[in-house]
């Protein structure tokens, strides 16, 4: 924590105890998930993420809310050393759950609460020097595969020699590429399913915008009579979800889309909207929060009951035009609010900031020098619902796992684990 010591003590008197003890609930969920690591190095693998999540005794976290779950362990029990726990979900916890995720503490299950609390709990996080892209790009150069960023899938059929036919767009909405039509071309193309190769479901399709800043992302494996002789049957998600939840037998083979079958499942996830705004300014306007002055580039957290227009806002002071690059570069130039003592603002929101917030937040004339919407996180919903990895024999989705917590190193799990269940499948088909 930093501040002055007055900051620190005021802070600890009203948060007290709770902090430690959350602290400490982010430390035991950490050592169980690192059992991850030994497990998946002795090559074993899960067909569902419920399944793997039992083996961490981390599912039950992903069933309940990040409020219910602070409300239980910070605010309920009657102990004279817990104090604080009211306060601290609300302003410290809830603050950084909408910074990071960009949702309340009821809208979050606990585990993905716990997640996003981690690095505020040990303090520090870690980066890549030049940049996190690195790491996707070296792994794609190392594996030598092909990428087509700009293309859909969007069906999956199942053909009777065990290979699958992927129906891909290519285009985006609007864009003018390709004719600038939603669907610009459709390919059929092969991956073997028990032959030499095998394919892995990976972002889910784009679907209509829905209500409330979030839009249904949709990916769907269905066979339309492509495929000579397959039995497809379609499940919806919340028959899979019921089944997950249930962790009975029956439910898990009622709803397992990797049986011989070859059953189909539709997947749906969706996704909450994040804008992310590069502002060049003086400063923040200390009477937009009440207060007499702020210090130098301030960072702002609001708390979770808090209806601000925004999430989070953080700074950086500006060192030269030329650091910005190119095009920040001559908005900089040309902008006589920003130079020695100006700042660049980095802002979370819902929605992008208008002209007349931008006068109430900075000082002197506010530049916006980059503004970004983007899927950034699944929208949580516990009790969460999963579908499983293995959608059919030789077909995996990797990101079965993002509803229980979104973060790089869940993403980096759910690969491996996608990766043993690849291995496993062609070392099948190959006996």
């Amino acid at each position: 924590m930093t501040g002055t010591w007055e900051s620190k003590l005021g802070a600890a008197l009203r948060y007290g105890t709770a902090a430690l003890r959350y602290t400490w609930l982010v430390a035991d969920a950490l050592k169980r998930f690192r059992r991850l690591y030994d497990l998946q190095a002795a090559g074993q693998a899960w067909e569902r993420p419920e399944h793997m999540l039992r083996s961490l005794d981390l599912y039950n976290y992903t069933q309940q809310s990040a409020y219910g779950f602070m409300q239980d362990w910070l605010v309920r029990p009657r102990r004279w050393w817990l104090w604080g726990g009211g306060p601290f979900s609300d302003e410290v916890a809830g603050a950084i759950n909408r910074c990071n995720y960009n949702q309340h503490n009821e809208q979050l299950n606990a585990l993905a609460g716990l997640v996003s609390y981690g690095p505020a709990a040990y303090g520090n996080v870690w980066q890549i020097v030049g940049g996190n892209r690195q790491l996707v790009s070296g792994l794609l150069a190392e594996s030598g595969a092909t990428v087509h960023t700009a293309a859909r899938v969007t069906r999956v059929a199942r053909l009777a020699d065990g290979k699958y036919l992927l129906a891909v767009t290519t285009g985006r909405p609007g864009s003018g590429d390709s004719g600038g039509g939603d669907v610009a071309r459709e390919d059929g193309a092969r991956a073997g399913g028990g032959g030499s190769e095998a394919a892995r479901g990976q972002q889910p399709a784009e679907r209509a915008p829905a209500q409330g800043g979030v839009e249904e992302m949709g990916y769907t494996q269905a066979d339309t009579g492509a495929s000579e002789g397959t039995d497809v049957r379609e499940a919806s998600t919340e028959e899979l979800g019921s089944a997950a939840a249930s962790g009975s037998a029956d439910a898990d083979a009622g709803a397992d889309c990797g049986g011989a079958s070859g059953a189909a499942s539709s997947l749906l996830q969706p996704y909450q909207v994040t804008v992310t705004t590069l502002v060049a300014a003086a400063g923040l306007r200390p009477e937009y929060f009440g207060v007499a002055a702020l210090p130098p580039a301030s960072a702002v957290l609001v708390s979770d009951r808090a209806t601000a227009p925004f999430s989070a806002i953080s700074a950086k002071p500006v060192p030269a035009p030329a650091a910005l690059g190119a095009s920040a570069t001559t908005a900089v130039a040309g902008n006589s609010s920003v130079g020695d003592g100006g700042y660049v603002y980095k802002v979370f929101s819902r929605e992008p900031l208008p002209p007349d917030l931008l006068s109430a937040l900075f000082r002197g004339e506010a530049r916006v020098l980059a503004s970004r919407r983007w899927y950034a996180y699944p929208r949580f919903n516990p009790p969460e619902r999963f579908v499983p990895f293995v959608l059919a024999p030789g077909l995996v989705y990797g990101n079965a796992l993002e509803p229980a917590a979104s973060a790089m190193e869940m993403a980096a799990v759910a690969a491996t684990n996608s990766a043993l269940l690849m291995v496993r499948h062609l070392q099948a088909a190959d006996e």
